[in-house]
């Protein structure tokens, strides 16, 4: 087990080029498809490895450190993404030794030598045990000017030119999802479609609506008008917590589609858990009845927290690609996101700036002086650096530019560590275990 996880990884490796240029994304994004590829063959023929190791925690492992990767700008940024799966880096013996924080267990060895550990200090040179030179990150980091080109080889340096549209997440179905999107919380109803249609022109591919909107018509409308084919859009709705319950989620459902004018979404969520009701398992139920007959893509969940979602995931079997919770410098619910990590959830953040109550904080406006950019262009890319998926909103046409403006610049691991200094576990919106508003 220990050798072969890094190895298979080595191997994936050599195979980057070419793929990421075919599909046009991230290594780290083709990484993780191509090992829930690898999780389901494993499922289908119940395969273990020689050491006797259930092959399915080997394609688990290196998921995980894949998602870790691919969210790392430096050695100090692995080690934190790895923290939060439970999981570290020691090096040990001329190599790194990879431990389960949560039982101390040794999970795999690799040797300094090797191919894959060489990938690694080729990625990070600087900060990377033993290794002092530049590393390409570092490198890049470095320059007058913050765009780098590719390698021919191996990760492309961060940060890069690809558009927004490109840029996606893995979920566990074996779909993706784009990273960035908009969200149509508080579009009046009567601008929904321009607003929609305009941000799609402009570049946005994840539109997140809900029932509880009032505005899924004008959603709708607005994919129309873009003139886009369907396929190149990613819609979300989401089901109201009144109409909780197997039937009611089925109906409420159909509604929603009904109100788009679409035969499907691509992602359809339980709205809040409203655990009082105790009615979200039979929703779950319904939500997992929907993506079996076609109506939704992939299924998810908002506000769930840890209980609900340990409880969905045991009582199914299934578990949600995504939760949609709130996360902001002020509430950075690590504890939620490291639970997500391990059970290959992702995290959306929802009121994604906090309301602007960071603006001010003297690491945001450091980073955003340093970058040139905007308190709020600095906040959303620390969304994109912490791996989530991030839906700001704006009804003007300057604002939804200004959110899309992220991806030519790169917070340092100095500035990721400096805004993790301002949760203070501050909610702008309501408490998910209290919440039961119909």
């Amino acid at each position: 087990m220990a050798e072969t996880l890094f190895h298979c990884d080595d191997v994936l490796w050599r195979r980057f080029e070419m793929i990421c240029r075919e599909r046009d994304e991230t290594p780290g994004a083709v990484l993780r498809d191509l090992v829930r590829l690898e999780v389901q063959r494993c499922e289908r023929r119940k395969a273990r490895s020689a050491e006797g190791i259930d092959e399915r925690l080997l394609v688990r492992l290196r998921l995980l450190v894949a998602e870790a990767l691919a969210v790392s700008e430096s050695w100090g940024d692995l080690q934190r993404a790895l923290e939060e799966r439970a999981l570290k880096f020691t090096p040990a013996g001329g190599g790194l030794v990879l431990t389960d924080l949560a039982t101390g267990e040794t999970l795999a060895k690799s040797s300094q030598v090797g191919p894959p550990y060489m990938a690694l200090v080729r990625r990070f040179g600087t900060g990377f045990p033993g290794h002092p030179q530049p590393g390409i990150a570092a490198q890049a980091l470095a320059r007058p000017c913050p765009l780098a080109p590719a390698r021919r080889t191996g990760f492309p340096v961060r940060p890069d030119r690809r558009p927004p549209m490109t840029q996606t997440l893995a979920l566990n179905d074996t779909r993706s999802i784009p990273q960035l999107g908009f969200g149509l919380w508080q579009v009046p109803a009567a601008t929904t479609a321009e607003t929609t249609a305009t941000a799609l022109k402009l570049g946005y591919r994840l539109v997140d609506g809900a029932a509880i909107y009032g505005n899924e018509e004008g959603q709708g409308e607005g994919i129309r008008r873009s003139g886009l084919p369907r396929e190149q859009v990613f819609v979300t709705t989401k089901v109201w917590n009144s109409e909780q319950g197997f039937d009611r989620t089925l109906h409420a459902a159909e509604a929603s589609l009904k109100r788009l004018g679409l035969a499907h979404v691509d992602l359809l969520l339980i709205h809040w858990p409203c655990p009082r009701k105790d009615l979200y398992l039979d929703s779950w139920r319904a939500l997992i009845r929907l993506r079996e007959e076609g109506r939704a893509t992939s299924i998810g969940v908002s506000n769930f927290q840890e209980p609900q979602l340990t409880r969905i995931i045991g009582e199914t079997g299934i578990t949600p690609v995504l939760n949609q919770v709130e996360i902001n410098p002020r509430l950075q619910q690590p504890a939620l996101r490291a639970f997500h990590a391990k059970h290959g959830i992702v995290t959306q953040s929802w009121t994604p700036l906090g309301q602007g109550k960071s603006f001010d904080a003297a690491p945001v406006q450091a980073a955003a002086r340093r970058a040139g950019k905007s308190p709020a262009q600095v906040i959303l890319r620390w969304h994109i650096q912490l791996g989530a998926s991030v839906i700001p909103r704006s009804t003007r046409e300057a604002g939804l530019k200004e959110n899309l403006d992220l991806f030519d610049f790169a917070l340092t691991e100095a500035e990721m560590a400096a805004i993790a200094t301002l949760d203070e576990g501050q909610r702008c919106g309501p408490d998910p275990a209290r919440f039961e508003m119909d």
